[in-house]
Order: C-alpha cells, then sequence, then structure tokens
C-alpha cells in the first residue's frame, strides 16, 4: 500500500445505540446511516452544525445529534500481485 492522504472532516451521529450518522442525498433528502462508512463527511465543524440546524428544520426528528472529529487516510493498493 502507498499513502496517499490525510484527511480530517466530520460527521453526524446519534446519541443513541447502535448509532446512526446523516447521510445527507441533497435538495434537503436525508437518510440515517448505520455503518460510518455511509455517513456525510464535512470538511469543517461548522458545516457540521449547519448540517445539523438544516436536517432538523428540514425533518421532524428531535433526538440528539452530536459531531464526531474524524481522521480519513486514503491509501492507494498495488493489486499488480
Amino acid at each position: 500500500m502507498y499513502y496517499a492522504e490525510k484527511m480530517k472532516c466530520y460527521v453526524v451521529a446519534t446519541t443513541t445505540l447502535p448509532t446512526e450518522y446523516i447521510h445527507v442525498f441533497g435538495n434537503k433528502k436525508y437518510k440515517m446511516a448505520t455503518k460510518l462508512s455511509g455517513a456525510t463527511k464535512v470538511a469543517s465543524r461548522k458545516t457540521a452544525n449547519d448540517l445539523i440546524y438544516y436536517y432538523r428544520s428540514s425533518t421532524s426528528d428531535t433526538q440528539d445529534l452530536v459531531v464526531i472529529p474524524l481522521e480519513v487516510t486514503y491509501e492507494l493498493i498495488d493489486e499488480r500481485t
């Protein structure tokens, strides 16, 4: 494997178990993802807080939501072997 890039990002999650993550389809369409890989990742905490605001404005969901910081590493994989 070859290191390509590390990136800090944020996701929005529920505080209940099992944890669910907001996934944005665009144009005010949302769903809750059960896996972190399905969560919408944003570049700043402010954008994540904005996401919570717009999610609550567009849905009737009142559950507690939190912003979770992540560090994502992208690696190139050599598949020649």
